[in-house]
């Protein structure tokens, strides 16, 4: 059974200096992070693995909802950035490559999807144990596959060692 390791949410949610960044909002008193249909807006998560995590595989469950339409595919890519000792510079990104998700909206309206992405330890930038990393979430608008026309908005991630 999978292992929760992390929960991020839009209030840790890092947009740094893009020209695509993503606007925290609330709706109805849930406070989320809304991803709109052009530009690949994309943000950013600081995590830290605990130290029980077994250096396998991981999952990644993002908790969305289409807040205008129910029918239409999202595309969710998503990358892990080691920030090893004596590694990384935090001046720079390194992220590893985008491990992408297809998932189509809810037929109800603003009712949650839940979309996984599955990474080995090498596509998570081969993140140990006890050490300090970032999630990238980008909305790929410029891919066919995301044919969502609106705004998604994005509740929170669980990060499960699987």
């Amino acid at each position: 059974m999978a292992r929760l390791l992390q929960l991020f949410t839009a209030h840790q949610a890092d947009f740094f200096q893009n020209s695509a960044f993503p606007d925290k909002t609330a709706t109805t008193g849930h406070f989320g992070t809304v991803f709109e249909d052009s530009g690949d807006p994309f943000a950013a998560w600081d995590g830290r693995m605990p130290p029980t995590y077994n250096n396998g595989n991981i999952t990644l469950i993002l908790h969305w909802a289409s807040l205008t339409v129910t029918s239409g595919n999202c595309r969710w890519d998503a990358a892990f950035e080691r920030l090893d000792e004596d590694g990384q510079s935090l001046l720079s990104s390194g992220f590893a490559a985008d491990q992408p998700v297809t998932s189509a909206a809810s037929s109800t309206a603003n009712a949650l999807v839940y979309s996984s992405i599955a990474f080995s330890n090498a596509q998570a930038d081969g993140v140990q144990a006890g050490e300090s990393f970032r999630i990238r979430i980008t909305r790929d608008t410029t891919d066919a596959a995301d044919t969502m026309v609106g705004d998604a908005f994005l509740l929170n991630i669980g990060v499960l060692e699987a």
